[in-house]
């Protein structure tokens, strides 16, 4: 009997830890920017000029992330889109990484997750290469917090598509 008990403890306690909810307010931005864009960097980037037309339809933009980035995808091919951060102070561009189900973000937070319901899209079937990424931006990179298959649990605030 204690040896079931040991099992179904250590069971619960692996299962909680997998559990981990990350939340916009849980990362406040620590900047933020009155500004709109002005000018994008085009050479901040290497392939900055393939978006070059994209690019440049952002500027009067205020920010929308992380309190002076610009966030934008942009369509890549069937259920791909080229996630790019524009700094609205710098005009300096981003384009970290791809995302096959969309993004969730916020003005406020410096959060920001891919595929934040790709578990839903594909229910049973998730593929190997499906999962929901959270990262959070410090000094316009982004630093990958977890990779899960399970779907984040909230709201998104801004950028769902």
């Amino acid at each position: 009997m204690l040896r079931l008990l040991i099992t179904i403890s250590t069971l619960f306690i692996t299962v909680s830890a997998g559990a981990k909810e990350y939340r916009f307010n849980d990362f406040p931005t620590d900047s933020y920017s009155n500004s709109t864009l002005k000018q994008v960097n085009l050479d901040s980037h290497p392939d900055a000029e393939y978006l070059k037309d994209k690019l440049m339809l952002l500027i009067g933009r205020a920010p929308n992330f992380a309190g002076k980035y610009i966030l934008t995808a942009f369509g890549c091919g069937t259920a791909c889109q080229v996630v790019t951060i524009v700094d609205v102070d710098t005009g300096n561009i981003t384009m970290p990484v791809n995302s096959s189900d969309g993004s969730c973000y916020s003005k406020n937070s410096k959060l920001l997750i891919i595929n934040p319901y790709i578990a839903d899209t594909y229910d049973e079937d998730l593929p190997d290469w499906a999962f929901t990424y959270y990262y959070i931006i410090e000094n316009g990179r982004l630093e990958l917090l977890h990779q899960t298959t399970e779907p984040f649990k909230g709201e998104c605030e801004s950028g769902y598509s």
